[in-house]
């Protein structure tokens, strides 16, 4: 997902900009006069609403926040161009702003195909969340646009995050929670039936995943590709359905353990020294324990405590070699280092999708098992495997 930048933080010297914020006097028209206002969607920018909600956090004001973002927006880029795109943005974040004025609320950009809604002392919904109010409000709308035959339905999700008197959160955190929890209902959304029993997923690796967002998004965003990958090589290894669905859910959760190592070496932005990659490797044990207190199968389990042994023997935790892996974890093991070496981090230069393959390949017979890593290689280069 392609994002503008984004403007952190900025000080608050004008006298007439700093009476908006408290006031909340937020018409198009002061929007427009000070420059406070989005050039494309016509919402407030983000420098703006992050003034506004960290002022409403500094007061002791509850303050929930929102990210909303359009589900694929990319296909309307590619099918109708970026004109269209734009206006799509436009004609979403007024209906956001319509739908959302009877609240105490502002509604800016984020970036890209995001919007985020702050909302000052929230009125306590009995029934439903303030997302799941707002998804209902806007869920069936459809939309005009110029140079489309026909009135289009725009798909998005949301994530929400609060802050209270009671736990206080920086307007930068709210955000930062929000996001991860938009992410955590996009991808949730993009779970296929025919391949995740739902009640596997939903009733116990749910809350899981939703603590790994908020823990560390570029792990969430690396097991959700995995796990693509591990169904891709399961399917073409021929493997019964109901193991592919475990292998599924097993490429989402095999890095559940790093929810319990600090973010300070998550994070960290250079190499890691002999003690920290001792506490990394420590997640293969801490999932397992982990996942211990639910009820998983074997398949699961097995993928997650396997998917860091080695053909060779050299791996961890416990240095088994060849075939004495289950096949689930000679499955991860592949797809995990893929996964690992073609999602982009913010410290690290992402790989290529052929340099990914060459290291794969490279490493076949030592790391590897050769004939899934063949067969894995030969699935990707045919883009029959999600990529």
């Amino acid at each position: 997902m392609t994002k503008g930048t984004r403007r952190i933080s900025i000080p608050i010297s004008n006298i007439k900009y700093k009476s908006i914020l408290k006031e909340g006097l937020l018409s198009n028209i002061l929007l427009n006069r000070f420059r406070i206002k989005d050039s494309i969607t016509g919402v407030a920018t983000l420098s703006f609403v992050m003034e506004y909600g960290q002022m409403m956090v500094d007061t002791g004001q509850n303050v929930t926040a929102l990210v909303i973002g359009i589900d694929n927006f990319r296909h309307f880029n590619e099918k109708y161009g970026h004109l269209v795109a734009n206006d799509v943005l436009v004609k979403f974040g007024k209906a956001l702003g319509h739908k959302t004025a009877n609240l105490n609320s502002i509604v800016g950009r984020l970036g890209g195909d995001e919007f985020i809604l702050i909302i000052k002392d929230l009125p306590i919904l009995h029934e439903k969340s303030i997302s799941e109010e707002i998804y209902s409000l806007m869920f069936d709308d459809t939309y005009n646009i110029e140079t489309i035959k026909d009135p289009i339905k725009i798909e998005f999700s949301i994530g929400e995050s609060f802050s209270t008197k009671e736990f206080s959160l920086s307007i930068t955190q709210l955000i930062q929670k929000a996001e991860a929890n938009l992410y955590y209902e996009k991808y949730k959304k993009r779970i296929s039936n025919k391949i995740v029993n739902e009640d596997i997923f939903h009733n116990q690796g749910d809350q899981l995943l939703k603590v790994l967002a908020e823990k560390d998004m570029y792990t969430y965003v690396h097991s959700q590709s995995t796990a693509k990958y591990a169904v891709s090589l399961a399917e073409a290894l021929k493997l019964p359905s109901k193991e592919i669905e475990q292998i599924y859910l097993a490429g989402w959760l095999h890095d559940i353990g790093k929810i319990i190592i600090s973010s300070d070496i998550l994070r960290k932005p250079y190499k890691l020294d002999n003690e920290e990659y001792s506490i990394i490797k420590e997640h293969v044990i801490n999932g397992l324990n982990i996942i211990r207190n639910y009820d998983f199968p074997d398949v699961i389990k097995n993928a997650i405590l396997y998917h860091h042994e080695r053909w060779d023997g050299n791996g961890y935790p416990f240095g088994i070699k060849g075939d004495d892996t289950p096949i689930e974890g000679r499955i991860l093991q592949i797809t995990d280092a893929f996964s690992a070496m073609t999602v982009k981090r913010v410290y690290r230069q992402q790989m290529s999708v052929d340099s990914a393959l060459e290291e794969i390949k490279s490493n076949i017979g030592t790391q590897f098992d050769p004939d899934i890593a063949k067969i894995f290689i030969d699935l990707v280069k045919s883009r029959k495997a999600a990529i």
